[in-house]
């Protein structure tokens, strides 16, 4: 497509649950009311937008693209997904949702788009924040606290051996294959995802809520990547800065929300993010 309005429909695939521990499988899945087999993250399910948003927008969307989704629903192993996305008149902005196809239930929905064109999902939401001394998990996050800051590389080695496992469906070329363009093979955004992670490899709110409480269940609820001008390659380092943007509670949950942004050797911002961290307050 490339151009112009219409929807794109990703295939039906089957989401398979690759992570283990905490709410992804075993006692603490089933004590939070998820299946046995575990709840997939939210950042295995952001693998599955690319193919469809290139499909849309052209090669342009790994350079100069973003997606921003909220996860209203847990898909379990074995659910069949699929990416919908309905692009507006100007082609460069779009609605997208990931589906379940056999219950037509949203798992996610939110906007993808080219470079600074439209607002995204997450920038008009209404993030419901409130007071941190009211809460217990993220109580003294304020806005604006630095809970992360790291160098942190991607291993192409990694990426490429979740490729092979079958990890990752519907693979762009460039996630495998060194571009000439870009000068080395880009990481997915579930790769991405792992970058943002501390070195603990949790987000900086889990490990922050952790460190008081280190049998906190947590859970993503929300997540942005943007690239700016440029992709995220492997086996380079990225000094990786996140802030709070602010925290809240819902009826179960207490959550934090956080910006990172990411910056190459010579110091340039090549990609921002914005994630939700929730923590069940049974846990805490």
């Amino acid at each position: 497509m490339a151009s112009g309005a219409g929807e794109v429909r990703g295939p039906v695939r089957e989401a398979r649950n690759y992570l283990q521990g905490g709410l992804h499988s075993g006692e603490q899945a089933r004590r939070y009311g998820f299946p046995d087999s575990g709840a997939i993250g939210a950042n295995m399910h952001v693998d599955r937008f690319p193919p469809v948003l290139v499909e849309a927008f052209g090669q342009a969307w790994i350079s100069d693209g973003w997606l921003s989704a909220y996860f209203e629903n847990v898909a379990a192993s074995g659910t069949h997904v699929q990416v919908v996305l309905a692009v507006d008149e100007s082609g460069r902005l779009g609605r997208v949702s990931l589906v379940d196809a056999d219950r037509e239930v949203t798992i996610a929905q939110g906007n993808a788009g080219l470079g600074s064109y439209g607002r995204t999902e997450l920038a008009e939401r209404d993030l419901r924040l409130s007071d941190p001394s009211k809460l217990r998990g993220f109580a003294e996050l304020t806005t604006g606290t630095v809970i992360g800051d790291e160098v942190r590389t991607a291993s192409e080695a990694e990426q490429l051996g979740r490729i092979q496992a079958g990890e990752i469906d519907d693979a762009l070329d460039c996630w495998s294959e060194a571009s000439d363009e870009w000068g080395g093979v880009v990481a997915c955004p579930s790769t991405v995802v792992s970058i943002l992670f501390d070195s603990t490899g949790r987000s900086p709110a889990a490990s922050w809520v952790r460190r008081k409480f280190p049998d906190a269940a947590t859970m993503f609820g929300a997540l942005e990547l943007r690239s700016v001008g440029a992709p995220i390659l492997l086996d380079r380092p990225y000094r990786v800065t996140t802030r709070v943007v602010g925290v809240g509670a819902s009826p179960r949950t207490e959550y934090c929300w956080w910006d990172s942004e990411v910056e190459a050797a010579d110091g340039t911002v090549v990609a921002t993010a914005r994630a939700l961290t929730r923590v069940f307050t049974a846990s805490l």
